[in-house]
């Protein structure tokens, strides 16, 4: 009786995983080449998608391609809503589009591509890149930034290593002074180093059009925001740039050399609009009201600090006059009664006498001038 349980339930088991099992067909294709891969290694994995575009990984299996650069077989989905194929090429990771397991599917097909590598940028551009800022605060402004990067060539591209920051580059993308980063998406923020003035990605850049998306807020006590982007050499081109700041009382912006694009709506507010081509060098100046308020107030206190000070040198310049020459009768004492006691030790009264006529002179003066 036992027995028969016992087989009942493996022979379940067995039915309920062939119930959930997915059958995939997965090519691995050499894009530069135009070649498969053969017997190389490759994983599945079966993911559960997110509301940020992410996914959630539930498990991961590997695999590898035959001689032909294919492999067919089988993976349980039953605890993901779909699978992707993944594998890291020449140092850069590689995955297939995600695709989602639905009911009454047969079979799935996977088409994984590679790429050979380069060092080289001339076919990588930032074809749009796109600054939105807003007012947090009278001292604060929250920025999000949209770049697309787009590589038109047939090679991933790796970058090189920076000498000035002593760090692998792929992107340099520069930042306002004084950034602090809080939001990064279409990027792995694992390969993301933080500088003064930029941010420096180490993923490589494959063929095609990726976004990449940031956010970070800059602050000033001034109410004067400086927001100006300093580029490198080895930074690749930026073909269109656009500045949009919301509509706010009391806030200006000076964007030298860029033209006023009017007014936009962007998710529900008022932006202004500039647009330009972005050289070694974006000036971008914001000025809030805290700017306007500190200013007047600055100024105020400037004046009044000058008018006291030369009020004051001029009612007390007896007063300071007198206290300079208090001290220097009294320094005058002190240097010739040492005079004296080298002079009486030493018996050097008639070498040292011209010296002692000259401080009792510069003495009976300052004792007149007080007088």
């Amino acid at each position: 009786m036992g027995k028969k349980i016992l087989c009942l339930i493996v022979f379940v088991l067995v039915i309920s995983s062939n119930a959930h099992a997915i059958s995939f067909r997965a090519g691995i294709t050499n894009v530069s080449k135009g070649e498969k891969l053969s017997n190389y290694p490759f994983s599945i994995k079966v993911v559960i998608p997110k509301t940020d575009g992410t996914f959630d990984t539930v498990k991961t299996l590997s695999f590898e391609t035959d001689s032909t650069g294919f492999f067919e077989g089988t993976v349980d989905g039953s605890s993901g809503k779909g699978i992707i194929g993944e594998l890291n090429y020449r140092g850069i990771t590689y995955s297939s589009p995600f695709i989602r397991i639905e009911k009454g599917e047969k079979k799935y097909s996977l088409d994984l591509l590679v790429f050979e590598i380069t060092d080289s940028m001339e076919n990588v551009a930032v074809s749009q890149r796109t600054i939105v800022a807003s007012p947090l605060d009278s001292k604060t402004i929250q920025v999000s930034e949209k770049l697309i990067i787009e590589n038109k060539g047939n090679v991933s591209y790796v970058g090189k290593f920076n000498e000035e920051l002593d760090t692998h580059q792929v992107l340099y993308i520069p930042v306002p002074q004084w950034y602090r980063l809080t939001q990064v998406q279409g990027i792995d923020a694992r390969k993301i180093f933080t500088y003064n003035r930029g941010i420096v990605t180490q993923e490589g850049i494959i063929p095609g059009q990726r976004e990449i998306f940031f956010g970070y807020t800059v602050s000033s006590d001034t109410g004067s925001f400086d927001l100006t982007l300093f580029s490198q050499k080895d930074s690749p081109p930026v073909k269109d740039f656009s500045f949009l700041f919301q509509k706010a009382d009391d806030w200006r912006v000076k964007i030298p050399h860029f033209k006023v694009a009017g007014s936009r709506e962007f998710l529900g507010k008022a932006y202004d609009t500039w647009k330009g081509k972005a050289g070694s060098k974006v000036t971008i100046k914001v000025y809030g009201p805290a700017y306007e308020g500190l200013f007047g107030i600055w100024s105020l206190a400037s004046v009044l600090a000058f008018v006291v000070a030369i009020t004051g040198l001029y009612f007390g310049r007896d007063v300071i006059r007198g206290w300079h020459l208090r001290n220097e009768n009294r320094r005058l004492e002190m240097i010739l009664s040492r005079l004296k006691d080298e002079a009486d030790k030493r018996d050097l009264r008639g070498y040292y006498l011209p010296y002692k006529q000259t401080l009792e002179n510069r003495m009976k003066e300052i004792q007149e001038k007080q007088n």
